[in-house]
């Protein structure tokens, strides 16, 4: 699941507003708004470009989820 929270830190962090962002990653302040707050997941494509500008894998914008144990 992706961790829109680590997109807002890194966001803030950076000193940008969320359509600055959208600029430099080729998207929208919507989906940028969107994907913070959990609403919606950008595309892997979107994702790269982002994990790229921040200079971050993918995987630390997503959220690990435990195992379900003993499933029945």
């Amino acid at each position: 699941m992706f961790n829109g929270a680590k997109l807002k830190e890194l966001r803030k962090n950076a000193n940008l507003t969320a359509q600055e962002l959208a600029d430099k990653v080729g998207s929208t302040q919507s989906m940028i708004a969107h994907s913070e707050l959990g609403y919606k997941n950008p595309s892997v494509e979107l994702l790269g470009r982002i994990s790229d500008f921040f200079g971050v894998s993918m995987d630390d914008f997503m959220v690990k989820s435990t195992p379900i144990e003993n499933a029945e």
